[in-house]
């Protein structure tokens, strides 16, 4: 029988709870993906960062296409022009990330 450290049994619990949240984590993106409506995450230099199944249909873009592309080389100006009226009112689901 191996004898573990009291250290040794802290990483142990450290690294089971990393698993634990890895699987959160990888759960919550799957369900993001394939949600029916469409969602992307644009960081503050326009960088598209995440999109899901449902973006990249509407937006004509092949699954993954979009991601590291400039919002505003690749999205139709319509949306370009919501998005920026909803940051702007504060009334939406556009939200700048910080």
């Amino acid at each position: 029988m191996r004898i573990r450290t009291a250290d040794q049994a802290e990483l142990v619990g450290v690294g089971a709870e990393l698993l634990l949240q890895n699987r959160a984590l990888n759960h919550a993106q799957n369900i993001l993906y394939h949600l029916p409506v469409g969602v992307l995450t644009i960081v503050a230099d326009d960088v598209i960062v995440q999109s899901n199944l449902a973006a990249d249909a509407i937006i004509g873009a092949a699954p993954g296409m979009l991601i590291a592309e400039k919002a505003t080389d690749v999205l139709p100006v319509e949306i370009l022009e919501l998005c920026k009226a909803i940051l702007t009112t504060g009334h939406g689901v556009c939200l700048p990330l910080q």
